[in-house]
């Protein structure tokens, strides 16, 4: 069992919330995506890469409820955080591209 807090249930949040998203209920998704974001922004710090890739995770789930705008706004902040920490040629910089280039129904 993890203590209260641990950097690896916000982690767990994110890839449920992740699940969800992509078993069609993206408001279920979102809202345990943020508890996740949130408690790695605590834990870890905002920069870390993690909170960064939860971002991402959230900008898809945000992106599944047509809610565009901030959608691109996320997943922009976070390629640019793991651009700046990792480099262009990353696979987790590379990753979120991708996912951005995504179309979008």
């Amino acid at each position: 069992m993890l203590p209260s807090g641990h950097p690896n249930t916000g982690r767990a949040l994110v890839w449920l919330g992740a699940a969800h998203t992509r078993a069609g209920e993206a408001l279920a998704g979102e809202r345990l995506i943020r508890e996740g974001l949130t408690m790695l922004e605590h834990k870890l710090g905002t920069g870390h890469w993690s909170a960064s890739m939860a971002r991402g995770t959230l900008a898809a789930a945000l992106a599944a409820q047509g809610r565009g705008a901030e959608s691109v706004q996320l997943y922009t902040q976070a390629i640019g955080e793991l651009q700046g920490r990792f480099g262009a040629g990353d696979y987790r910089t590379r990753a979120l591209r991708q996912e951005l280039a995504r179309p979008r129904l």
